[in-house]
């Protein structure tokens, strides 16, 4: 376990203010993608931590790890028999991945919530012919879900200019409801699944070299449109807040079958108490929450670009 590189976090100052007007949304979800754009963009997926504000925005209310684009653009063929225990051997499933954004990270974690198999595009064949959803119990598949877990990618330490992330996507041969009767770990990042996707983005939007002391921006839903009120949390509470989200990344348990699947749950079954999340390759540095003058807001005026007011530096 190594912490990212510390040349990715060198500066400690506020967000600039044209580049904290270019962060607003209205809406984290629906406008991410165009406001990453203004900073450079993405290839196919991206990943950012989005925060909301207080009204009158001092403060954050929430903090969240988010993706935007496509997982894949290929779709992935299994066969069923590695996924449901008693799938019939010659039945091979095609997965064609929902948008990252489709993933809701709601926890403040970078584990994602399950998707349910009913919003995931899923097709089942057996010998090149098709085979109708009506008739999948008959050859041994069922309901699932899916969910994300993402890291820091090692990558990130080769790096100059801004970290990247690993995301794996994990099916489950269960709906989330019937997980939760097996389980109240189910929602830990380490509950193991059967890996069917792994991938690697950068992280966005992109911060210039040593501009605020954070290699990424947060993506900011204020309180109040800062058109209407020039203000915002000081640079020290956006780097806590974004270390907090990134830093609670936990290594995934990948199993490649059904059968290891379970083997993995009944170890955790037999003994919950040894149930215990790992820590990844490479971690977010940690970031002090900071004290409650130098967290306070500060007022950004429009003209000139000027930052002032209270707490975090300039």
């Amino acid at each position: 376990m190594a912490p990212l590189n510390e040349r990715l976090f060198e500066g400690s100052g506020n967000i600039p203010a044209d580049a904290l007007r270019a962060l607003e949304a209205r809406d984290l979800a629906a406008d991410a993608a165009r406001i990453i754009g203004t900073f450079g963009g993405f290839q196919q997926v991206g990943g950012y931590v989005g925060v909301e504000l207080t009204p009158d925005n001092s403060r954050v209310v929430c903090a969240n790890f988010a993706m935007v684009g496509y997982l894949s653009a290929e779709p992935a063929i299994l066969p069923a028999s590695k996924l449901w225990a008693n799938a019939n051997k010659d039945v091979l499933i095609h997965f064609t991945f929902p948008l990252g954004q489709e993933f809701m990270f709601n926890s403040g974690n970078m584990a994602s919530n399950y998707i349910c198999s009913d919003r995931v595009k899923a097709a089942a064949s057996k010998d090149g012919q098709p085979i109708l959803p009506t008739d999948w119990p008959v050859y041994g598949l069922g309901n699932f879900c899916l969910r994300i877990i993402a890291t820091v990618d090692r990558s990130s330490n080769s790096r100059r200019t801004n970290p990247a992330f690993k995301y794996t996507v994990l099916f489950f041969p269960h709906t989330e409801e019937e997980l939760a009767e097996i389980s109240d770990e189910h929602q830990g990042c380490g509950w193991p699944g059967i890996k069917i996707l792994e991938g690697k983005a950068e992280m966005v939007p992109r911060a210039p070299d040593g501009s605020w002391g954070c290699p990424v921006f947060p993506i900011i839903k204020p309180g109040t449109s800062f058109a209407q009120l020039a203000a915002a949390p000081s640079g020290a509470e956006f780097r806590y807040q974004i270390s907090k989200v990134i830093g609670s990344a936990r290594k995934p348990v990948s199993c490649t079958s059904h059968n290891s699947l379970q083997a993995k749950w009944r170890k955790i079954l037999d003994d919950v108490e040894q149930y215990e999340e790992i820590m990844p390759a490479v971690t977010w540095p940690t970031v002090p929450r900071p004290a409650p003058e130098q967290g306070s807001y500060n007022t950004y005026l429009h003209k000139g670009g000027k930052e002032g007011g209270r707490g975090g530096g300039k």
